[in-house]
């Protein structure tokens, strides 16, 4: 069974990296290898639980794959480290998904760590989420681990990837040149994202992720900026911390019910009605997870 047809492996590696395994099968592979082989105890576990539960003996399974008792056995005491090749048969042979001889819920990421890069708002500006996607993707695959973090120019922000515990589930941080969210963001601070958590799902799903957070996004393509979001199951609202600038409300579809709840909200006169627009104009890139005041 080739990796990439297998939704719930795709689904659950996903959750653990954010790279774009559903385009590339060699890394897909490469990342359940490096699963595989950092928790090999648990993959252990399940090679003798699903042989059992399939009432098969070590030789029989040994024949199906073309290889000797003694190799399969060492495979299963974890002295012999399988190839994908030897996965992909095994899930054949027992018609299981490849998902299943990594037991997720015992899964231990603790130790690894990943690349993630920092961006600035001119890295995003004009960008959709499926360019900006692309774009943390191409800069994840070419990271240097360890590289030296140096920002000598206020007002630029060079190439940076540093080294976060890849149980963080943080997809890329990004630098908070104004004061509009202090005091929970201060100004000049590093806010770090995920962008796993609203990517592949629908708008009202997003929306139900994204309430009560703290949300980077643009409206219709304009300005990146960081605003909190509160979405009701109708109607979405977002607002900075210390409100400078007016909370702007939108419908989540086109609906003249909805629609004259928000623009009575926005002006107290429902005849504004064309100007409205819906919360699919809202591009949103990442949900903050944790402020860093200095790198």
């Amino acid at each position: 069974m080739n990796f990439k047809d297998s939704e719930l492996l795709l689904s659950k590696l996903s959750k653990l990296s954010p790279d774009n395994l559903r385009d590339d099968e060699q890394l897909l592979e490469d990342r359940y290898l490096f699963f595989m082989q950092k928790n090999l105890d648990a993959f252990k576990e399940q090679l003798r639980s699903i042989r059992k539960k399939h009432s098969k003996t070590q030789v029989e399974v040994a024949k199906y794959l073309g290889i000797t008792q003694a190799a399969y056995s060492g495979v299963e005491s974890g002295s012999i480290i399988p190839r994908i090749d030897f996965i992909k048969k095994l899930s054949d042979y027992y018609e299981e998904d490849p998902s299943v001889f990594l037991d997720f819920d015992k899964l231990d990421i603790s130790g690894i760590t990943e690349s993630v890069p920092l961006f600035a708002y001119y890295d995003i500006e004009s960008l959709s989420f499926e360019e900006f996607y692309s774009k943390l993707q191409e800069l994840r695959n070419s990271a240097r681990a360890g590289r030296k973090i140096i920002i000598d120019d206020p007002n630029h922000i060079p190439d940076i990837y540093f080294e976060v515990a890849a149980s963080e589930c943080i997809d890329f941080f990004y630098h908070v040149a104004d004061d509009v969210m202090e005091p929970l963001v201060p100004k000049d601070s590093y806010v770090a994202f995920d962008i796993r958590s609203i990517k592949d799902v629908s708008l009202e799903e997003k929306l139900r992720i994204t309430n009560n957070k703290i949300v980077l996004l643009s409206i219709n393509n304009g300005p990146v900026m960081l605003r909190r979001v509160f979405f009701d199951g109708s109607i979405v609202t977002i607002t900075d911390s210390n409100h400078r600038y007016p909370s702007r409300s939108f419908p989540i579809r086109n609906n003249e019910v909805i629609i004259k709840s928000v623009t009575d909200r926005i002006s107290g006169d429902s005849s504004s009605n064309d100007s409205v627009i819906t919360a699919e104009a809202i591009t949103m890139y990442g949900i903050a997870k944790k402020v860093i005041r200095e790198l």
